[in-house]
């Protein structure tokens, strides 16, 4: 259980720290140069943490069922939702002004 808030606190930081963060400011437009597409994602806690979540599971490949590509699928997702609820929870009560 601690692996799991551990994890979550951990995608949710740094996917708003890179979405949404002055410091990342240069990521994100290094990315709109590239096109829309990675310019969007780049500039979406939400989506920022998808990627973060799947690098996670691929290190520590949590078992969750005993399926090895189930167990791998349900803990990303189980990662992005937790890390979800964490990051609107964040941006309610301490939302970033961008200046982008």
């Amino acid at each position: 259980m601690i692996f799991w808030l551990l994890a979550a606190f951990a995608v949710s930081a740094c996917s708003i720290t890179l979405a949404r963060s002055a410091m990342m400011l240069w990521y994100r437009r290094l990315m709109r140069k590239l096109g829309d597409w990675p310019g969007a994602l780049s500039a979406c806690h939400y989506c920022t943490s998808h990627w973060i979540s799947a690098g996670v599971v691929a290190v520590y490949q949590p078992s969750v069922g005993g399926v090895f590509v189930a167990d791998l699928v349900v803990a990303w997702l189980a990662l992005i939702g937790m890390s979800a609820l964490i990051s609107g929870t964040v941006m309610f009560f301490m939302p970033l002004s961008s200046k982008e």
